[in-house]
């Protein structure tokens, strides 16, 4: 997995530009309720864009749900693990962390976000564009989450929420493990 490296690489550019505060602020109610927003709004547009386009199951959804199906217990806590938690952590610091301030940092245009997102789905191995268009459009919205509260802590708290409520049937049937 390519996870460790945008970590390593945005520690080093925190360290050496003196930013820890990029990650990091005592949360915000406003900032929070936004971050919830756009959970909202990327169902929302789940559900519209489900009833006009006909899409089709993501390879990299087909693969977990394979690897959940068939995994041990400690496997399937591990899988659950990366889903809901390091998954989301990861690829913000990567793609809204990394991107977005070292691309087009605050372009007029919107490019940072606009690259991230099309960055963050394409992170997602799909194989067509009705697949790729929703995991876009939630990487727009997560860009400018980001332009908007400048920490990645709301992104990833968005992201966390959003894969643990697609999770949620999983870690249902599952909690007994966990206890």
């Amino acid at each position: 997995m390519l996870y460790p490296l945008p970590i390593m690489i945005l520690a080093i550019y925190l360290r050496n530009k003196n930013r820890t505060s990029v990650v990091w602020e005592a949360p915000r109610l406003f900032k929070i309720l936004l971050s919830l927003l756009v959970v909202v709004l990327y169902f929302l547009f789940t559900i519209i864009s489900h009833n006009f386009f006909p899409v089709s199951v993501a390879t990299n959804q087909t693969e977990l749900l394979n690897t959940l199906n068939n995994s041990s217990i400690l496997g399937i806590q591990l899988e659950l693990l990366a889903i809901t938690l390091l998954g989301p952590i990861f690829e913000e610091l990567m793609c809204r962390g990394l991107l977005m301030n070292f691309y087009f940092k605050n372009s007029k245009f919107g490019f940072d976000v606009i690259l991230s997102a099309i960055v963050f789905s394409l992170l997602h191995q799909h194989q067509n564009l009705s697949v790729l268009l929703p995991y876009f459009i939630f990487g727009l919205l997560l860009g400018l989450l980001y332009r908007f509260t400048g920490k990645l802590q709301y992104t990833m708290l968005a992201h966390i929420l959003i894969n643990t409520i697609i999770a949620w049937p999983y870690i249902q049937d599952n909690i007994i493990i966990f206890l």
